[in-house]
């Protein structure tokens, strides 16, 4: 019997982190490197993991899901091979959305992602599911960390970043002790982008995320080092393995010593992560 997928929420309250870019950027990675099947299912109605892949208008099919009742089928776009996409649009607010579904499911609306995907997640045999949440605190975000197995928090090396995370292990907290939920999502890690080894302030930010996690510096993934590539692919509609996959964001930069390597023999970058979650 096939394993079941693995669904992971990219996840932190503060915008501005890279969340949309680890989440496009692992999905992509899996559905052509890997020739896995995925999905992605964009709950920011900014809709910029869309963006991120060419798709220059979504349609808001989250709402059209979540709240109409529209078959998932019906409105579930595939821009790659191998890799679908459930879009949002600029035409609600999270805020609105959870009226929607409070309304839709009452007291079942912290569990409208599962009750609405999970059946046609595994129906469809997808290998990964990546969940772009929306940049705050709320419904929609908690629905989509009980749907998960795992959560991705990214940071940045800068304070609000930081914020976000304290913010979000405090809602991962309040999750985890729900007596209704039958398998808690596991704590994947902290992703750092913008990592420059370089500068002191990154390493001020990584000491303070881990003293956040209780000192478990295990917790910190290894980071996706600055990269003007990344920026460059998403104004393009590319991830970082379409437009410059070996680019110091897809690959890591060189460490000799005592490092543990990702399977280019580097260090950090999209491709350690993508190693980690294979191994899982």
């Amino acid at each position: 019997m096939k394993k079941r997928s693995k669904i992971f929420s990219i996840a932190n309250q503060k915008g501005g982190v890279c969340k949309t870019t680890a989440a496009i950027t692992l999905a992509q990675y899996f559905a052509a490197v890997e020739n896995k099947k995925v999905l992605i299912i964009d709950l920011d109605a900014q809709g910029n993991a869309s963006h991120g892949l060419g798709i220059p208008k979504p349609i808001d099919a989250v709402y059209s899901i979540l709240v109409k009742g529209m078959d998932i089928p019906a409105v579930l776009l595939s821009p790659r091979p191998n890799l679908d996409i459930v879009t949002s649009g600029p035409k609600r607010t999270a805020d609105s959305l959870a009226i929607s579904l409070m309304t839709e499911y009452q007291t079942d609306a912290k569990f409208a992602l599962t009750l609405a995907f999970n059946k046609f997640i595994e129906d469809n045999r997808y290998d990964f599911v990546f969940i772009d949440t929306p940049p705050a605190a709320g419904l929609l975000q908690m629905s989509a960390v009980i749907m998960s197995d795992y959560i991705i928090c990214p940071i940045v090396p800068k304070l609000f970043a930081l914020e976000g995370l304290s913010e979000m292990l405090a809602t991962y907290a309040t999750i985890v002790r729900m007596p209704d939920l039958e398998t808690p999502p596991v704590f994947f890690g902290v992703l750092m982008s913008m990592y420059d080894r370089t500068k002191n302030v990154t390493q001020r930010m990584l000491s303070r995320a881990i003293k956040m996690l209780g000192g478990d510096a295990s917790r910190i993934l290894p980071p996706i080092p600055t990269d003007v590539k990344v920026e460059e692919g998403f104004e393009r509609g590319q991830t970082i393995f379409e437009y410059a996959p070996n680019s110091p964001a897809a690959i890591g930069y060189e460490n000799g010593t005592g490092a543990v390597h990702n399977s280019a023999g580097r260090v950090g970058g999209y491709l350690h992560i993508a190693n980690i979650i294979n191994a899982l």
